[in-house]
């Protein structure tokens, strides 16, 4: 199994580092939600949503060939940004081609859960932690691609 931890040997005096980079993603989240929602608000939800999971999906791609815990920190916290973004802006963009009478039942649908389910299965069958960011880019980028065209 290929793990950050065994790839950049973070173990001993490095032990703090997996946690830092954590609470560093966890703060993209935080500001990533604040400014998108503005931006989804200002530019429209569509824009802000294609410009952010393009992001997201070049983000996870350069993170996935980090070459050192310090750069792999750096890209998490800009996975971390875009995350919130997309948290922010892809609730309510669905629910404004909805009716009113559906926009409770549509917002309610547990995609996210569904998705983190299917994720963790994605990483229990690879075991390796840049083939599971090249998977979840693809992902992202097939999901983009449409906007584009």
């Amino acid at each position: 199994m290929n793990t950050v931890v065994s790839q950049f040997q973070l173990v001993c005096d490095l032990a703090w580092v997996p946690s830092m980079t954590i609470s560093a993603q966890m703060v993209g989240v935080l500001v990533g939600s604040t400014v998108a929602g503005q931006l989804a608000d200002n530019l429209g939800r569509k824009k802000t949503l294609v410009s952010i999971s393009t992001l997201h999906a070049v983000f996870n791609l350069v993170c996935a060939f980090s070459v050192n815990w310090q750069m792999f920190a750096v890209m998490r916290s800009l996975v971390g940004l875009t995350i919130g973004g997309l948290l922010a802006s892809s609730f309510a963009y669905p629910t404004e081609f909805i009716g009113i009478k559906w926009r409770a039942v549509i917002g309610s649908i547990p995609t996210w859960g569904i998705g983190a389910a299917s994720f963790s299965l994605m990483v229990w069958l690879i075991q390796d932690w840049q083939h599971d960011l090249h998977f979840a880019t693809a992902v992202c980028t097939a999901a983009c691609l449409p906007a584009w065209m």
